[in-house]
């Protein structure tokens, strides 16, 4: 994430017009260069800054505070519960669940379930997760840096994964595939039989506790640092 680094050059510029214009009382050049400023001062740079701020210096700062949003589960409500939908753009069983992905989330979205997406592969770039993103148009937050440190956190080996993590016990519920659709890497099944995410998400709705809490998800191979 990228914050405002740079600095405001025509701010810095107006400040120095002001500072010596004869008309203004006490604006001379010497008193400019050795007085500190004063309130009224610090008070005019301040609303400057705030005035001649550019439209992709706030667009930066609300990309960072939303990344501190979704990339932390810590920051959701206590009673909530997070699914991490780990995902590689290149991966093609990726590939193949980003419909019934975007259906899950769908039909459990608000309440105490939220969602969001992460891209823990070292060969995703901003730019691909951005392209995949937009092309599938995934209605939740998908998070690139920091993805790996999730992956690890959570032990998650391959792509696509699921963790459902319950915020208040800080622990997960369920991890593993979305459903079996694939028997193996390579070989899907005609018709899917079992839906332990959605399994799983119905159970977390009506309070009971998650009959199947793991299984093994089937994709590509997450690669390391």
């Amino acid at each position: 994430m990228y914050l405002c680094t740079t600095k405001n050059r025509g701010v810095e510029q107006l400040v120095a017009r002001r500072a010596h214009n004869p008309k203004v009382v006490g604006s001379s050049p010497a008193a400019a260069t050795k007085r500190k400023p004063g309130a009224s001062a610090r008070a005019f740079v301040f609303y400057s800054l705030i005035a001649s701020a550019n439209s992709l210096c706030m667009y930066r700062l609300w990309l960072f505070f939303s990344f501190l949003w979704a990339s932390s589960p810590t920051i959701a409500q206590a009673d909530s519960f997070t699914v991490f939908f780990f995902m590689l753009e290149d991966c093609p069983v990726t590939k193949a669940y980003t419909e019934e992905i975007k259906a899950i989330r769908e039909t459990y979205a608000g309440g105490r379930i939220g969602f969001l997406g992460a891209f823990p592969n070292p060969i995703t770039t901003d730019s691909s997760m951005e392209a995949f993103v937009g092309r599938h148009g995934f209605p939740f937050p998908c998070i690139r840096e920091g993805g790996y440190a999730y992956a690890r956190r959570f032990s998650v080996t391959v792509t696509p994964e699921v963790v459902v993590f319950d915020e208040a016990r800080g622990q997960i519920v369920y991890q593993g595939r979305i459903d079996n659709l694939y028997e193996r890497l390579g070989r899907r099944r005609p018709v899917v039989t079992q839906r332990e995410l959605r399994d799983a998400l119905d159970a977390i709705r009506q309070g009971r506790p998650v009959h199947t809490p793991r299984t093994t998800a089937v994709g590509c191979l997450l690669g390391g640092e």
